[in-house]
């Protein structure tokens, strides 16, 4: 390989270097669900794309799959369906959770929820997460760590690709496979 050649060769790997270091600080990256809190939509060892953009010009919505750095373990990463939003008001009674007196409709959950919070106002900037695995001590969510600010909300799951035989679309009506 002559000298130009190699020089080419160079900047071309450092362009593809700068792009990629890009694409995964500010608009999308993988990500591997670890655990079983997202069950049955999200398995663990799925691997995810989040994408990172679209909270930078619009608000998280109701149903989005989110991931977000842990209020209580610094440098973890948790991934978390959005229940309440600023301003909303987060119940949960009677087996099910409750935003501004209305029951949830959640296809998505295999049992129902356990335990009673009175209502909670999500304040401005926060949000309300919990896992789809409403089982005892099966996720880590709100109820435990309260609400979550926005600024620690990473990016949104969009699509799992892996494992292959589960590739899909992750929207906020998204169902167990």
């Amino acid at each position: 390989m002559d000298r130009e050649s190699l020089v080419e060769w160079v900047r071309s790997f450092a362009l593809a270097g700068v792009v990629a270091l890009f694409i995964v600080t500010f608009v999308a990256r993988p990500y591997v669900v670890e655990g079983r809190s997202m069950e049955p939509t999200l398995h663990d060892r799925d691997r995810l794309i989040v994408e990172k953009l679209s909270y930078r010009f619009s608000d998280p919505h109701q149903g989005d799959i989110v991931v977000l750095r842990s209020p209580m373990e610094p440098g973890r990463r948790l991934i978390k369906r959005v229940i309440g939003l600023p301003g909303d008001q987060v119940s949960i009674s009677l087996g099910k959770v409750w935003v501004n007196g209305r029951a949830l409709d959640e296809p998505y959950v295999d049992a129902t929820v356990t335990g009673f919070m009175p209502p909670r106002q999500v304040p401005a900037d926060s949000y309300f997460v919990m896992g789809d695995n409403r089982h005892p001590q099966m996720s880590l969510d709100s109820r435990t760590f309260g609400f979550v600010e926005r600024d620690a909300l990473e990016g949104r799951a969009i699509v799992r690709f892996w494992p292959i035989t589960a590739v899909s679309l992750v929207t906020a009506a998204a169902t167990a496979r």
